[in-house]
């Protein structure tokens, strides 16, 4: 993480290949999490599938701790996502801009092909305003 902004690697798309400014009520928690990493990730995970991803572990961690703390099955790792999603959208925030910190293609011509993506600024602003602590 540098300047409060997450760089997000190794996605399925490319739209999925981004970077995006962290919010500011967990900007400390971030610089403590990039700080005592040892291998590059937030999440530390020595341990690997058949396929050499961490990610399955990962997620079976979770599904353990969102049960102790009562949450059911319909509560998944990506519930997180949706969970932005909406609150983007309840804050009015335009859905391109929304693309781009979710790492969404955009099909449209003009955002979607010709367009760089929407700023840091921009999408911080979104951030910020959407999510509130």
């Amino acid at each position: 993480m540098e300047n409060g902004v997450i760089s997000i690697p190794g996605t399925k798309t490319d739209a999925a290949l981004r970077k995006v400014p962290a919010h500011s009520a967990i900007g400390d928690l971030l610089v403590r999490l990039v700080t005592s990493s040892k291998d590059g990730y937030l999440i530390p995970s020595s341990t690997k599938n058949q396929y050499d991803e961490r990610s399955a572990p990962i997620g079976k961690r979770f599904g353990r701790m969102k049960a102790e703390m009562g949450f059911g099955p319909e509560h998944v790792f990506h519930s997180i996502r949706k969970t932005v999603a909406t609150l983007l959208e309840d804050a009015q925030c335009p859905e391109g801009i929304a693309a781009d910190i979710l790492g969404h293609d955009k099909p449209t011509m003009t955002y979607g092909l010709y367009s760089g993506g929407s700023s840091m600024a921009t999408k911080r602003e979104w951030i910020e305003k959407a999510i509130h602590y």
